[in-house]
């Protein structure tokens, strides 16, 4: 074999090698549309799984990956809203708003904040609603109202303060 066949043929691989290289480090997966058409459709549990596996995953883009604690926290709200079980919905709401201000906790200049801020007064709200609801179900009310009075109070100070920071 002639040297220059040689170098014609390391050439040659290097310049394949180096393609194959090229593009696998493009190989992004496309995290949010996926989960977006998750949620949309509906697949909630499946949606969550892929927020999951997506934290250790090569392929989904870092950027996404400091956005997992908001998503997570977004299908479980979006989950527990088509939920029927009062008990399942509860304890979806409650993860939910324990996921949210974990993410508010650890990322607080996130561009996602104040959307997260939004959505943590949403689920408190939901909550309160829900006690309301069983109340009227049951006699004995005052336990609940004033569990529901906690949380509203607590739904209206998140907005409160989101509009004061708006503002």
């Amino acid at each position: 074999m002639s040297p220059n066949s040689r170098f014609t043929r390391f050439a040659l691989l290097a310049g394949i090698s180096f393609a194959c290289l090229a593009s696998a480090a493009q190989a992004v997966e496309p995290a949010q549309e996926f989960l977006d058409k998750l949620l949309e459709r509906g697949y909630y549990d499946y949606a969550i799984e892929y927020i999951d596996r997506a934290k250790t995953s090569p392929s989904v883009p870092v950027s996404f990956k400091k956005t997992l604690l908001y998503q997570r926290g977004k299908a479980l709200m979006e989950g527990a809203r088509a939920q029927r079980d009062q008990s399942l919905r509860e304890k979806q709401l409650k993860e939910a708003d324990d996921t949210f201000a974990q993410f508010l906790s650890e990322q607080p200049d996130s561009n996602f904040s104040l959307e997260c801020r939004s959505q943590r007064g949403n689920v408190v709200v939901e909550r309160a609603r829900m006690r309301m609801e069983k109340a009227k179900k049951l006699e004995v009310k005052t336990e609940l109202h004033t569990e529901a009075r906690k949380l509203y109070e607590e739904g209206l100070k998140i907005f409160t303060d989101l509009e004061k920071e708006v503002a």
